[in-house]
């Protein structure tokens, strides 16, 4: 009778694993995405990107999700875009902090995943 659990136990386990990876199909081991949500911060959001640009861990993906910003930070992060691939931009109509992060998250490849508010910056 036990060898019988062992081995529903076993496969309940495979099979939480290959649904895992049905659900997650792009998750890039080892990869981190940072989530930097952007709403009317074109002044800041600059910076926070030259900060995760300095970033010394190479499977680094960064994730901006713009919150249907009237501002013009969507060009400035146009901007770094044409300089470093790791960059993506998603963009929303405004519905607040929390569902522009987990926009953020549907977007996101890494098998981390970090947030960063955008009038943040991180150290190297």
């Amino acid at each position: 009778m036990t060898d019988r659990h062992d081995l529903v136990r076993r496969l309940r386990l495979v099979l939480a694993a290959i649904a895992y990876k049905l659900r997650h199909p792009r998750r890039k081991p080892g990869y981190v995405s940072v989530v930097v949500p952007v709403y009317n911060v074109e002044a800041f959001v600059g910076e926070c990107l030259r900060s995760l640009q300095k970033q010394v861990y190479e499977r680094l993906e960064i994730v901006v999700v713009d919150d249907g910003s009237p501002d013009r930070s969507v060009d400035v992060v146009r901007g770094f875009m044409a300089d470093d691939k790791r960059i993506k931009l998603v963009r929303r109509e405004n519905g607040g902090l929390s569902a522009a992060r987990n926009t953020g998250v549907k977007h996101a490849r890494g098998q981390y995943i970090a947030f960063l508010d955008s009038d943040d910056t991180v150290q190297p």
